[in-house]
């Protein structure tokens, strides 16, 4: 059964309750290609692709249910950082995930990125902990500026590279997540289930994770902590 948000979020996306000034979009638009009890998770918030400058909708919005994840068209794309300046982006996933890792490094190539592929180069079944640690030590290192891991679900991956306390890793399944990540948690590795994600909606995360800068301020003390981490039975 769809939880609330869900149907909050549904709700918005048919415009009974849409953004102040934002036309209405009609079912019509809106295509599924499986049932809409199958679906288990979140769809995606309006606010990331309605255009609060221009008080526009995209010419469509299009949710599909493809190989089992959600994925959209019409959203925008920042490949570069805010600054306009590249970065290099390590990137690893397991066996589960290599197509969409492929796919991904093209993107971020494509958007003038360099890319450190650490593997696996192929399909045979590999251990996600051991590609999760390298894929730390390189952004801790500072051989990499940012990281990018997946596996199956995002999950197993990502709490490898987050046993490294230089290594925050963000999994997310779409861009406003994505984008909050760096904002408020400085995270340094974007991680997804390859699984669970489209490739269209990977990018638009990815290129939002990217877009994004930290914030600081009230957020620096909590992120602080996060690499130095304190185990009393109270807090500070």
């Amino acid at each position: 059964m769809l939880g609330a948000e869900h149907h909050h979020f549904d709700r918005l996306l048919r415009g009974r309750r849409r953004p102040a000034g934002a036309p209405a979009i009609a079912k019509s638009e809106i295509a599924m290609t499986a049932p809409i009890a199958a679906l288990n998770f979140m769809l995606i918030p309006p606010s990331v692709c309605y255009n609060y400058n221009t008080a526009e909708w995209p010419s469509s919005i299009n949710l599909r249910w493809r190989s089992g994840a959600l994925s959209t068209r019409a959203c925008g794309s920042t490949a570069l950082g805010t600054d306009g300046v590249a970065d290099r982006i390590a990137i690893a996933s397991d066996h589960a995930a290599v197509e969409l890792k492929a796919a991904l490094a093209e993107h971020l190539r494509a958007g003038g990125h360099e890319v450190l592929d650490l593997g696996p180069a192929g399909a045979d079944p590999v251990d996600y902990p051991d590609y999760g640690y390298r894929l730390a030590e390189a952004v801790a290192s500072g051989e990499a500026d940012k990281g990018l891991a997946i596996c199956g679900s995002g999950i197993g991956i990502s709490i490898a590279v987050n046993r490294h306390p230089g290594a925050r890793a963000a999994l997310v399944s779409e861009p406003l997540s994505a984008r909050l990540a760096r904002e408020h948690n400085d995270a340094n590795v974007i991680a997804m289930g390859a699984r669970l994600i489209g490739i269209n909606m990977a990018k638009a995360c990815l290129d939002a994770f990217l877009g994004a800068t930290y914030e600081g301020e009230r957020h620096r003390r909590r992120v602080e902590k996060l690499s130095n981490p304190s185990f009393a039975k109270e807090p500070a």
